[in-house]
C-alpha cells in the first residue's frame, strides 16, 4: 500500500518527464537528419562557412538584415573564389548590389546597368526552347513558329549580327519578306537561299502576330535593365553567368 503522501506520483511524473525530455531529443533529431537542416545560435560568419567551403542550398532566416547580409556576403565570396555559378534575384536590394559590385564578386543588372540580354550566348535552339517554354499559356505560340524565328536568326546572322535579345525584340516580323527581297537584291544572298527563308516564313506566318506580341511584352518588361546595345556593352544573361561560372545580381524591381 503506498501513502498517497509518499512521493510515489511525483517520482512517475519525474520519470515520465525526462523520457519525454529525451523522447523529444530523438525525434528532433531525426527531423532535422531527415531535412538536413542544422539550426545555430550566435556564432561568427567564418564558423558557419569557412573560406573553403560552398554549399548548393541554404536558407537564411532570423536576426538583423545586416546580420543576414553579413551571411550572405560570406556565401557569395566562398562562391566566387570557388568558380561556382550565382544568380541572385532581388527587388531593390541596393545593399546586396553593393557587396557584388564593391567586392568584386560578379555583375549587376539594375536601371542604372543596362547590360542585361537574355539570349546572349544562346544558339538557335537554346533561344527557341525558352520563347516555346516561356510562352505556352499565354501566348500559345505553336510549334511553326520556330520557323519565323529561324527566319529573323538567319538575317541577323547574315547582316553579321548576333542574335540577342534586343534584336528579336526589335524585328520587324510583319515585313521579313519585304527584308529577305532587299538582301537579295542587294547581292547579300543568293536566290536559293531567299527561297528557303521564304518557305519558312510562309510555313510559320501565322504565327508572326503572337511572336511579335510576345517580344513586345518581354521587351516592355526588362526594358530597364536590357542592353540597348548588347555588343558594345558586354552583355550578360542568365545562361552566360551560368556558363562562365560567374555571379550575376539581377534587380526584378
Amino acid at each position: 500500500m503506498v501513502n498517497k503522501d509518499s512521493g510515489g506520483g511525483t517520482f512517475l511524473w519525474l520519470v515520465d518527464t525526462v523520457g519525454g525530455y529525451f523522447r523529444n531529443r530523438r525525434i528532433k533529431k531525426y527531423n532535422k537528419q531527415a531535412r538536413s537542416v542544422e539550426e545555430y545560435q550566435i556564432n561568427a560568419a567564418d564558423a558557419l562557412f569557412p573560406p573553403q567551403s560552398y554549399r548548393d542550398s541554404i536558407i537564411i532566416s532570423g536576426g538583423s538584415q545586416d546580420e543576414r547580409l553579413h551571411l550572405c556576403a560570406e556565401i557569395l565570396s566562398n562562391a566566387n573564389n570557388a568558380k561556382h555559378p550565382v544568380i541572385i534575384l532581388h527587388t531593390s536590394n541596393g545593399t546586396m548590389e553593393n557587396i557584388v559590385a564593391n567586392y568584386g564578386l560578379g555583375v549587376v543588372a539594375n536601371a542604372r546597368n543596362k547590360i542585361f540580354d537574355a539570349f546572349t550566348s544562346f544558339d538557335f535552339n537554346e533561344i527557341l526552347q525558352t520563347v516555346t517554354d516561356t510562352c505556352k499559356s499565354k501566348y500559345d505560340i505553336k510549334p511553326a513558329g520556330r520557323y519565323v524565328l529561324q527566319v529573323a536568326h538567319d538575317l541577323l546572322i547574315n547582316r553579321g549580327r548576333k542574335p540577342y535579345f534586343s534584336a528579336f525584340a526589335n524585328c520587324p516580323y510583319f515585313k521579313l519578306g519585304d527584308h529577305i527581297t532587299s538582301r537579295v537584291n542587294s547581292g547579300a544572298i543568293t536566290q536559293d537561299a531567299a527561297d528557303r527563308l521564304n518557305s519558312l516564313l510562309l510555313t510559320g506566318q501565322a504565327e508572326c502576330p503572337k511572336i511579335d506580341t510576345f517580344f513586345n511584352d518581354m521587351k516592355s518588361q526588362i526594358d530597364y535593365m536590357s542592353a540597348p546595345d548588347p555588343a558594345s556593352v558586354k552583355a550578360v544573361s542568365v545562361l552566360s553567368a551560368i556558363k562562365n561560372n560567374q555571379i550575376l545580381c539581377i534587380d526584378l524591381r
